[in-house]
C-alpha cells in the first residue's frame, strides 16, 4: 500500500469514527426526548470510571450533561482526575458544584476530606443522589450556600430558569436580566469551614466556577491560603463576569500572582505563564477584549500535574 494509499484509508476511518460520534450523540439525545424518557434519563456513568452522576433531565444543561456523557468541560475533568492522582490531597474543596460533574467525577484517597458547596436549592436532591451512591461519600460533606468574602444570613443570588450553569451572584447593580429568578440565600466564607481543619499539615486542592464571583471568594480564603503551605487549584477567569461583580481584573490577577505561581490555558494542551500578569496581557493574548479561560493555581513548592504539552513562559 502507497503512502497516499495508506493516507486515504487513514481519513476513511477517522470520518467514520466521527461520523459514529455523531450518531451516538443524536441516538442518545432522540432517546432522552422519547423512548426511555421516562426511564433513566437523569442517570450518567462518567466517562473513564464508574462514577454515576445524577442530573435534571428536563433542564438544558442537565440535558447536555446527559447528552455528552457528562464531558462539558474536558480540561477541568482531566486536571481534576490527575490532580488528584498526583498531588494526593487530603483536603478537596469544590466551590460551583452544579450537579457534580467534577466533584463526583473521581474516587479520592481513602482519609481524604471532601468538601462541595453549591448556591442553587434547586440542584440539591441531584446532588445528594449522586452523594450517596459515590464511593467517598462518607467524608463528603455538602453545603448549600453561597461562598463570598463575608457571611450573611441573606444575599443575592440569581438562578437562570433555563441553564443552571449561568446562575451567578454577579449580575450587577441594573435590573435583573430575563430568565433570572433572584432567591435571597446564606452567604459563608471558606476560612469559616476550613478553620477547623490542620490546614499547616494539609494537602489542599480546590476548583472555583462562580460565574464572576471568584474574586469574593477567594477573598474569604485569606486565612487559608496563609496557614497551607500545599494548595493547588482551578479557577475560571471571565473579564466581562468579573465586572458584573465589580472586580478590578488586573487587582484581583496581581493579587492571585502574589499568593500563588499562575498557569494560564492557553487552549486545552498550553498554558501560559507570565512574569508579570495582567489583563491587558491576556487581552493581546487571547486577541480579545472579553477574556475568558481558566488559570491553574499552585503554591510555590506545588508541581502541577504533567499533563501539557507545553508551557510558554512571557514576560
Amino acid at each position: 500500500m502507497t503512502l497516499r494509499q495508506s493516507s486515504e484509508v487513514a481519513l476513511k476511518i477517522e470520518s467514520s469514527f466521527r461520523y459514529w460520534d455523531i450518531l451516538k450523540s443524536t441516538a442518545r439525545y432522540v432517546l432522552s426526548r422519547t423512548i426511555i424518557r421516562k426511564w433513566r434519563t437523569d442517570r450518567i456513568v462518567l466517562p473513564g470510571s464508574s462514577r454515576v452522576l445524577y442530573v435534571n433531565p428536563t433542564e438544558n444543561r442537565g440535558r447536555i450533561l446527559y447528552m455528552t456523557g457528562g464531558m462539558t468541560q474536558p480540561r477541568l475533568n482531566l486536571f481534576w482526575n490527575k490532580a488528584v492522582a498526583s498531588f494526593r490531597p487530603s483536603l478537596v474543596v469544590d466551590v460551583g458544584v452544579n450537579y457534580g460533574e467534577c466533584l463526583f467525577s473521581v474516587t479520592y484517597p481513602k482519609h481524604c476530606k471532601v468538601i462541595g458547596i453549591e448556591a442553587n436549592p434547586n440542584l440539591q436532591t441531584y446532588i445528594e443522589r449522586s452523594k450517596k451512591i459515590h464511593p467517598n461519600r462518607k467524608r463528603i460533606q455538602t453545603v448549600y450556600a453561597m461562598a463570598s468574602d463575608e457571611e450573611r444570613e441573606k444575599r443575592s443570588f440569581y438562578i437562570h430558569e433555563y441553564w443552571s450553569g449561568l446562575s451567578s451572584a454577579a449580575l450587577g447593580k441594573s435590573n435583573v436580566p430575563k430568565h433570572y429568578k433572584q432567591h435571597e440565600i446564606t452567604s459563608i466564607t471558606l476560612d469559616s469551614l476550613l478553620s477547623r481543619h490542620p490546614l499547616e499539615k494539609e494537602r489542599l486542592l480546590f476548583k472555583i466556577d462562580v460565574e464572576g464571583h471568584e474574586e469574593k471568594v477567594i477573598k474569604g480564603m485569606l486565612q487559608s491560603i496563609e496557614h497551607c503551605p500545599q494548595m493547588l487549584g482551578f479557577i475560571e477567569f471571565d473579564s466581562k463576569y468579573l465586572a458584573k461583580s465589580d472586580t478590578d481584573a488586573d487587582a484581583f490577577l496581581k493579587f492571585l500572582q502574589e499568593r500563588f505561581n499562575l498557569f494560564v490555558y492557553l487552549n486545552n494542551q498550553e498554558l501560559v505563564q507570565f512574569d508579570q500578569i495582567s489583563l491587558e496581557k491576556l487581552q493581546k493574548l487571547f486577541k480579545k477584549q472579553n477574556v475568558h479561560t481558566d488559570i491553574i493555581l499552585a503554591k510555590p513548592d506545588v508541581t502541577i500535574p504533567k499533563i501539557y504539552s507545553q508551557l510558554i513562559k512571557l514576560e
